[in-house]
């Protein structure tokens, strides 16, 4: 019973440690819905919006194609280290957030010249790289997670990507949403410096969003509620095994029972013989010939021993052949007695 409920326990925490985390996508150009924080691009002419209709050289050799991007826009800059309005500066944009694992999906085009040399900051600190060389062919890769980090600890943070670093090949970067994890009942995040009034954005438009924190609960109710009825139902039957094997016990034999007792053979047995001593058994009497020698059978037979002198059907047989007073009748003691035997073992 123990090992149930220390699992059932241990599960309960689990669950509800980790049920209520949301993923919270934030938009290259509305920002993040829950909190308003805007993306802060730097330098900001060396970005360009996917609604300006023209960018010039900060375009990407081919437009990308709206209806795969998140919120249907995009942000792009082009680093070069010898040309542009800022030759050689690395391009940033940085967001700050509150959560636990953050992914950065971007679109890579298949043009030629049109690397990507990303690098990723988490609180100052370089936490990982992306670099990429297109196969030149046309098109786009689209939601392409450049970065991923499900380890950060719990808490704000503040995420910068950088295009480009200095001397290195040109790169581009067609930023499309930062998506993060947090506890749905975490505080809002404060916005960088410079970013925009969160009531200018009326409607942040959002992609790969988790559900809800009621959808959350509601989901977490039914799971428990599942898990408390297989506990139940776990230990009513741990209960009525044990309950039938109790009672069939007593019925059961002590120790092993074989279902087929080992070859059988038979048992050893002595010779046994039987011996009669001489003189053991009185002579049979002789045969008694009736009144006159009428040839009747020996008394022995029985008194209703036929002879040769059978009388008519229905009369019934004189009993004078058997009458006990003749001197030559003899009486059945004299060989009725036991005989004594003796055995030889």
């Amino acid at each position: 019973m123990l090992p149930f409920f220390s699992f059932f326990a241990v599960f309960s925490w689990f669950f509800c440690s980790h049920a209520l985390l949301l993923n919270t996508t934030i938009d290259d150009t509305t920002g993040d819905p829950t909190t308003g924080a805007q993306i802060v691009y730097t330098p900001q002419d060396a970005w360009t919006d996917s609604q300006v209709i023209s960018c010039g050289s900060r375009c990407p050799p081919e437009i990308p194609n709206m209806v795969n991007l998140g919120g249907r826009s995009y942000h792009n800059s082009t680093f070069s280290a010898d040309s542009g309005k800022h030759p050689n500066v690395p391009l940033t944009a940085a967001i700050q957030f509150n959560g636990s694992a953050v992914y950065v999906y971007c679109a890579l085009p298949r043009e030629t010249n049109a690397n990507a040399d990303f690098t990723f900051y988490l609180d100052g600190v370089v936490v990982g790289t992306f670099q990429h060389s297109p196969d030149g062919t046309a098109g786009f890769d689209y939601t392409v997670p450049v970065y991923v980090n499900t380890s950060i600890t719990p808490g704000p943070h503040t995420l910068t990507l950088q295009n480009g670093q200095q001397g290195g090949v040109q790169s581009v970067m067609i930023l499309d949403s930062i998506v993060y994890t947090s506890d749905a009942e975490a505080g809002t995040a404060a916005s960088l410096n410079g970013a925009s009034d969160p009531t200018s954005s009326p409607s942040a438009a959002t992609k790969r969003n988790g559900p809800s924190s009621a959808a959350l609960a509601a989901i977490a109710v039914l799971i428990l509620a599942v898990v408390v009825a297989l506990v139940i139902l776990g230990v009513c039957i741990h209960h009525r095994r044990r309950h039938r094997r109790e009672i069939y016990a007593k019925y059961m034999p002590k120790g092993a029972v074989h279902a087929f007792p080992p070859d059988i053979t038979p048992a050893p047995s002595r010779a046994m013989t039987m011996t009669m001593a001489p003189g053991a058994l009185a002579p049979l009497p002789p045969v008694y010939a009736g009144a006159g020698g009428s040839g009747g059978g020996n008394w022995w037979v029985g008194r209703d021993q036929k002879s040769r002198d059978r009388p008519p059907v229905g009369i019934h047989r004189p009993f004078e052949d058997l009458d006990p007073s003749q001197a030559g009748f003899q009486h059945p003691p004299a060989w009725e007695r036991k005989t004594s035997y003796q055995y030889e073992m």
